[in-house]
C-alpha cells in the first residue's frame, strides 16, 4: 500500500507543480501590483496546491506586514525559516516584525542558535561526510599495522563529526518544527480559565510565541514564553508555526 501511494503521489506530482507554480506567479503580480489582499488569497491559494515552499510563506509574511497585520506576518515569517531556519532575508524581516509589534524573540538556547546559524543543508552535509569518514577510517584501522592508528582516529573523528551534525539537525527540527508552538495572531488576553468572565493572566502582543498544550471548545491551553506558565487563549487567535497537515 505505501508503494501504490509513493508511485500516485510521483504521478500526479508534475500535475500538481503545474496547476501551483501559476498561482504563485499570479500572486507575485498582485504584490507587486500593491493589491496585498488579493495576493494573500493567491498565496493561500498556491500553498493549498501543493506550493509550500519557503518563498511562498516569506511572501505571505510581507502581504501581511504591508496590510499592517504583523502577527499574522510573524507567523508566516516563523513558517519560512522552520522550512529553512538560516533564510537570511526571512530572518531580518521577522527581526524588524517583532520590533515593530513589542514582541521579543523567544531564546531558543544555544545549541538551537549555533544549528539555526549553519542551517540544516550544512548540517546534512556535515553529518553525512562525518559518518562517510568514520566507515573509511575504520575501514583503515583493520589494515596494516602502521594504518591502524591513524585509521582509528580518523574514525573516531568522523563518528564525532556525524553525531554532532546529525544531533544538531535533531535539535534544529525539533524546535523549529515543534507541532506544539503556536504564534499569537493579534493582542490576546490569556486567561486563568476557558471562558471570558475568567481573570487575565497576562496580555500578549501579536507574534507571541507559545506552545499548545490541548483543546477545549473555542480553547486552547497553552504554555506562555518564556517563563512557562500555563493559561487559557481563544483558539480563534492563535495558529500553529506547522500547519496541520503539513508536518514532517
Amino acid at each position: 500500500m505505501r508503494f501504490l501511494r509513493l508511485l500516485l503521489a510521483a504521478l500526479l506530482l508534475p500535475a500538481t507543480l503545474l496547476r501551483a507554480a501559476p498561482e504563485f506567479e499570479r500572486a507575485n503580480q498582485l504584490y507587486e501590483a500593491g493589491k496585498y489582499k488579493d495576493a494573500i488569497a493567491a498565496y493561500e491559494g498556491a500553498r493549498r496546491g501543493g506550493e509550500r515552499g519557503v518563498n511562498v510563506f516569506l511572501n505571505l509574511g510581507n502581504a501581511w506586514l504591508r496590510l499592517g497585520d504583523r502577527g499574522r506576518a510573524i507567523l508566516n515569517y516563523e513558517r519560512a525559516l522552520a522550512l529553512a531556519p538560516s533564510h537570511p532575508e526571512a530572518t531580518s524581516n521577522l527581526a524588524f516584525a517583532r520590533r515593530a509589534a513589542g514582541s521579543p524573540a523567544p531564546e531558543r538556547g544555544p545549541w538551537l542558535h549555533r544549528a539555526a546559524a549553519w542551517g540544516s543543508d550544512a548540517l546534512t552535509l556535515g553529518a553525512c561526510g562525518g559518518f562517510w569518514l568514520a566507515l573509511l577510517g575504520l575501514a583503515a584501522a583493520f589494515g596494516p599495522a602502521r594504518r591502524r592508528v591513524l585509521g582509528l582516529a580518523v574514525g573516531l573523528a568522523g563518528i564525532a563529526a556525524g553525531v554532532a551534525g546529525a544531533g544538531a539537525l535533531f535539535a534544529l527540527d525539533g524546535g523549529e518544527r515543534n507541532p506544539a508552538r503556536a504564534i499569537v495572531l493579534k493582542e490576546s488576553s490569556a486567561r486563568f480559565g476557558p471562558a471570558d468572565n475568567q481573570s487575565v493572566a497576562r496580555t500578549l502582543p501579536p507574534g507571541a510565541e507559545v506552545h499548545l498544550l490541548s483543546t477545549h471548545g473555542a480553547w486552547v491551553y497553552a504554555e506562555l514564553l518564556p517563563d512557562r506558565a500555563r493559561a487559557w487563549l481563544p483558539a480563534k487567535e492563535v495558529a500553529r508555526v506547522v500547519p496541520d497537515g503539513e508536518k514532517k
